[in-house]
C-alpha cells in the first residue's frame, strides 16, 4: 500500500504530463513500486535503476532511476521528476548500500551492498499507452561469509 505522500506525487505527476504541451501526451509511463528485503524492510536508503535494453523505433535510450528510503517505496524519473520510463524493455538493477565503502578494498562495493551480487530482478517491459506501471521487487537477504 502506498503513503498517501507518494500517491499524491504519482497524481499530480499524471495530471502534470497530461497538462503538458498543450494536451500532447507524454510518451513515457508512471512507473512507482516497492523494494524489500525478504519481506521486511529494506536494511537502509537505495536505489534502483532501470537500463533500456531494447526500445521502439524513433525511441531515445533513455534510463530512469529513483531513491527509495527503508520503507522501499519508489517513484522512477527519466526526464522530469516522477515521470516514469518511455515504452521498451530494462534491466533493473538495485543498490542499497550503508555509508562510503572503503575504495581502496578490491569488492568494496560489492562487499558494502545489502543486495547479493547474484541477485538480477526480472526485466521490466513498459508497453506504450499504460497510464502506470506498479512493480515491487523482493531482494533475498545477502549469505554472511
Amino acid at each position: 500500500m502506498l503513503k498517501p505522500r507518494t500517491t499524491a506525487l504519482l497524481i499530480a505527476g499524471a495530471l502534470l504530463n497530461a497538462l503538458l504541451g498543450c494536451g500532447a501526451k507524454s510518451p513515457t509511463v508512471a512507473v512507482h513500486g516497492k523494494v524489500t528485503f525478504a519481506g521486511g524492510l529494506c536494511p537502509v536508503a537505495g536505489h534502483i535503476s532501470f537500463s533500456p535494453l531494447e526500445v521502439p523505433s524513433g525511441m531515445p535510450r533513455r534510463p530512469g532511476s529513483a531513491h527509495f528510503d527503508r520503507d522501499g517505496e519508489f517513484i522512477v524519473t527519466s526526464f522530469e521528476p516522477g515521470d516514469g520510463l518511455l515504452p521498451g524493455r530494462y534491466e533493473v538493477l538495485i543498490s542499497c548500500i550503508d555509508g562510503m565503502p572503503d575504495v581502496s578494498q578490491p569488492n568494496a562495493f560489492r562487499d558494502a551492498d545489502f543486495v547479493p551480487a547474484d541477485y538480477k530482478p526480472e526485466q521490466l517491459v513498459i508497453e506504450a499507452g499504460k497510464a502506470v506501471v506498479e512493480v515491487g521487487y523482493d531482494v533475498p537477504l545477502k549469505k554472511k561469509r
